[in-house]
């Protein structure tokens, strides 16, 4: 038996996400949890997973380099485009913008930019009240539609039921119709419930 240690970050895969029915809207590379991720997706990514009620993930190739994977990914958005698909990706695949590096005479315009902002006491403590006593969005009370079962928080569900505490996100957010062949709501008339 072979053993592969993808955790190392040299390992990648290359991935489509598609529509329940079947039409692929997004191709992507990245580690190994990547695909299964709903977060930090680009607003059209967001809008169509979730007006389609969810995504599917699909592997193309596992653990192969993090070239490789760039390769692959670019071959399938163009190929894929060419035939017609609409995709969610906003750059042609490859590098895109990973391992992107400010020039230091960027770095040095930004820090002069925003050095320059002064903030009143007054925003500074109507930011602080605004912020104050809101919970985390994983502190939220969760309950199981299919097994009744409620729980304190996001991330307690999580712990009992041996998943990702993103995926129950996810899922509560309407990106997934399940999370761990289960489904979840949030507790309404919960003072921390949106």
């Amino acid at each position: 038996m072979t053993t592969i240690n993808c955790l190392n970050g040299n390992l990648h895969c290359v991935y489509t996400h598609s529509k329940p029915d079947g039409s692929i809207f997004y191709v992507g590379m990245g580690l190994p949890g990547r695909p299964y991720n709903a977060i930090s997706r680009n607003h059209q990514w967001l809008s169509t997973a979730k007006s389609a009620g969810g995504f599917k993930a699909h592997i193309i190739e596992e653990f192969i380099p993090k070239d490789e994977a760039h390769e692959l990914e670019e071959l399938l958005i163009s190929e894929l485009r060419e035939r017609g698909a609409v995709l969610c990706n906003l750059t042609n695949g490859g590098k895109g913008t990973s391992g992107y590096k400010a020039s230091k005479e960027s770095v040095a315009r930004r820090s002069k930019k925003m050095k320059g902002i002064k903030r009143s006491a007054e925003f500074c403590a109507a930011v602080s009240r605004a912020k104050k006593g809101k919970p985390s969005p994983f502190k939220k009370p969760v309950k199981c539609l299919d097994t009744g079962q409620e729980f304190p928080s996001i991330t307690e569900a999580a712990e009992a039921r041996k998943i990702s505490a993103t995926a129950l996100f996810n899922n509560l957010n309407g990106y997934t119709k399940t999370c761990g062949g289960y489904r979840y709501e949030y507790i309404k008339g919960d003072a921390n419930a949106d």
